[in-house]
Formats: structure tokens, sequence, C-alpha cells
């Protein structure tokens, strides 16, 4: 029988990770689950390494099971990449507010069905995901879906230091709408190198990199997962903006806020399985949603898979 290691994060959202984590708590105890539930802050790291270090569990019939959102995932899985050699298969009910790695995934936001397509899977499944290292700073890690540089994670940076005020005053498109001209306003271009399928790129007036895996689309009239790119196919995707005036930067936000993905020919785009990438101008940085520190880049690529355990029929 299955057991469950369960990472929690009560703040996600607003407390919707706790009220979540209420709701599921019950269905274990009836179903005769076991379990061990942690609840996290920032420390998912010392969490995850303790679990493996004191657990009686038989590893190889554990789920690391992740109530919380995109945030939380994220680092659940680089703190299992880091010290786990088995693998733990993930899964996830979704409790963030964003939650777009679920809604690809086809995994429902509702926390009971979410549950059941947990507990009704036989197998996991590998999904791509992309991995780092960081050569300048002596980092690495993985992402599940996205590591952006320049203007994206410029964006991202200014919503999450000034929407409080917009959504105090119930304004939250007005502060979408104000966060998006100051970015384009303050986000200068800037070089980068690419060493891609054996050859070099040069570009000199970037306004956005963005390296994604590519990660199926879940289509909910036909309760089936669309191929986003081909998913699944070991490959990362590179996308590079140049020349980004106020209508093509407008467009692209439109399309990011509806989670559609764009295809332009002013955006170059390469596919591979390993990549190098330098920047040499301190910008902005975002994994998986999460700010990073603005800084110089000098980036290795790789693509890399993860078991996941949800099913997307249930």
């Amino acid at each position: 029988m299955k057991s469950f290691f369960i990472i929690v994060n009560p703040q996600a959202n607003h407390g919707l990770g706790q009220k979540t984590w209420e709701k599921i708590e019950p269905l274990l105890q009836s179903g005769n689950y076991m379990y061990q539930a942690v609840l996290c802050n920032h420390n998912i790291d010392f969490l995850v390494r303790s679990f493996l270090k004191k657990t009686d569990y038989q590893l190889e019939q554990t789920i690391c099971l992740v109530i919380g959102g995109n945030g939380t995932l994220h680092d659940s899985l680089n703190a299992l990449k880091k010290h786990s050699q088995r693998q733990l298969p993930l899964a996830l009910i979704p409790a963030g507010k964003n939650n777009s790695f679920a809604k690809n995934m086809g995994i429902s936001l509702n926390p009971s069905t979410a549950f059941k397509q947990i507990i009704t899977t036989q197998q996991a499944i590998n999904y791509d995901i992309g991995s780092y290292i960081e050569t300048t700073h002596k980092t690495e890690g993985y992402f599940l879906s996205s590591y952006n540089i320049g203007l994206e994670a410029y964006f991202a940076s200014l919503n999450a230091q000034e929407n409080l005020f917009f959504n105090k005053l119930h304004l939250e498109l007005i502060g979408y709408l104000y966060n998006l001209l100051k970015t384009y306003m303050n986000q200068e271009s800037f070089s980068v190198t690419l060493r891609i399928n054996g050859q070099y790129e040069f570009f000199k007036k970037a306004y956005l990199v963005s390296v994604h895996t590519h990660q199926p689309c879940f289509d909910p009239r036909t309760h089936l997962q669309v191929p986003l790119g081909h998913a699944n196919d070991g490959q990362l995707e590179f996308l590079v903006a140049e020349k980004m005036n106020i209508f093509k930067f407008l467009f692209l936000a439109l399309m990011a806020r509806m989670n559609k993905h764009v295809r332009l020919p002013s955006l170059k785009q390469f596919t591979s399985k390993r990549a190098h990438l330098i920047i040499n101008s301190l910008e902005f940085g975002e994994i998986d949603g999460q700010e990073e520190s603005n800084r110089y880049y000098d980036l290795n690529f790789e693509i890399d898979y993860y078991p996941f355990w949800f099913s997307s029929q249930s």
C-alpha cells in the first residue's frame, strides 16, 4: 500500500493551503492511508532532508504529496532531486494563486477531485523538467516549467512589490496595466550569447530570454492532454525577443495572461537538449514564477525528467 509524505504550505494563496489540508486529512484518515504531514514555510529543503533520514517508511512505496502552489512544488522538486536518489514520485493538490502547472497537467483545482486523481493512479509518469548550473554563483537547480530573464521577470517582480496597493482598492486590472507600462518603460535591452546545437547565436538588443519545458496542455472539454510543441520530447525550448515595441509587448503580455503559447517571427526560437547562455549585465530573473535577485548570468541548461503521480483522466 502506498504511503504519503505530505508537504503542506498553510500560507499558500492567503491561507488556502491550510483550508485545503483540512479537507484532505479526513480523506486520508477515512481511507486508512499511511502518511506523515509537515507544515512548511521556507524550510522545504530541511523538511525533505529530515524525512529521508528519519523515515521508517519503505521509500519505494512513498509518494511526496504537495499541497500548495507552483512555488511549493518547485521547492519540493529541488529538495527531492538534491537529497533523494530514489526520486520519490511527486503529486500535487493545488492551493496556489496561479496553479499554472496544475492547469496544464489536468490536475483538478477541487481538492477532493485532485485527491481522487492521486489515489486512483497506478504508476508514475515521467515528465520533462529543466536543469541549470550557474557557474558564476556556483548554484544549480531544476525548474518545472520556465526560467525567464528580462521583461517577464521584471514584470513579475513589480507585481510582487506593488500590486498589494491596487488589490486593497480592488483595482487588480489597473495595477496589472500600470506594471506592464512601467516594465516597458524601465527595461533596457541587453546582450545575449547563446551557444546551442553547436553554434553561437548573438543578440545585441534582447529584452526577454525564456527557457521552458514542453508541457502538455489539458483540454477540459475532451479531458485529454493536448501537446504543447511535443510534450516530453526530451527537449528544451529557448526564446529570445528583440526590438520590443509597445504594441508587441502588450500583445505578448495579453497572451501570457491568457496562458497562450505565442509564436511570432520576431521571437527567435531554438530547441535543444542543452545550451549555454551568457548575459553580462544585471537583469531580473524568474524560475517557475519565483523571483530571483538581479544578477549576471552564465548558465548551462540541460533537459531532465522526474516522475509524477496523478491521473488527469480521473
